[in-house]
């Protein structure tokens, strides 16, 4: 969907977090007007959110699309 010809991935441990940024050079798009059938940045939070973490999504028209996703090592407390 994004049109990226370049796309970064990063794994990091930071603190007690497992962090993996995902980075594209691609055509991005305005926040809050995603529009589609899909629910694929809306499952992105909700994934994070199961395993007790969290997903950032940002985007820019023309400069890409940036999702960081930070999740607990010892996993969601109970």
């Amino acid at each position: 969907y994004s049109e990226a010809k370049t796309a970064e991935f990063r794994l990091a441990i930071s603190g007690d977090d497992f962090v993996i940024v995902l980075r594209d050079h691609g055509r991005g798009f305005v926040q809050g007007e995603i529009r589609g059938s899909g629910y694929g940045t809306v499952s992105i939070v909700a994934r994070a959110k199961v395993l007790g973490g969290s997903a950032e999504i940002s985007s820019e028209v023309g400069k890409g699309t940036v999702v960081m996703l930070r999740v607990p090592l010892i996993g969601p407390s109970k």
